[in-house]
């Protein structure tokens, strides 16, 4: 849908009412190979529909919002550091802490 609402012209909000949300109203319309084999996808959009449109367009129509796949987030140094971190804590914990018997 961004891609849609950034090739053309006219206020943000403008761009999410008629040209993002239209141009997927159209895809369903024609019963593209998509949404037939991804019918998550339909009730997805549907509901984003409903969603305020001010809202929308600060989420996903943001012009520095880049997408980015979880293994990109995994090669960041910090984000593996702080991962590490936090898993080393989990299995530190469980070294210091007694376990009991239920009920006891």
């Amino acid at each position: 849908m961004k891609r849609f609402a950034d090739d053309t012209y006219g206020s943000t909000l403008d761009k999410v009412n008629t040209t993002a949300l239209g141009s997927v109203e159209k895809a369903f319309a024609v019963k593209s190979g998509f949404f037939n084999s991804n019918t998550a996808a339909e009730s997805q959009f549907n509901r984003s529909k409903t969603i305020d449109r001010h809202y929308l367009a600060h989420e996903y129509f943001n012009r520095d919002w880049q997408p980015f796949y979880f293994s990109d987030i995994m090669n960041f140094p910090m984000q593996r550091f702080l991962l590490s971190g936090l898993l080393n804590y989990l299995t530190t914990i469980w070294a210091f802490t007694p376990m009991k018997p239920a009920g006891r």
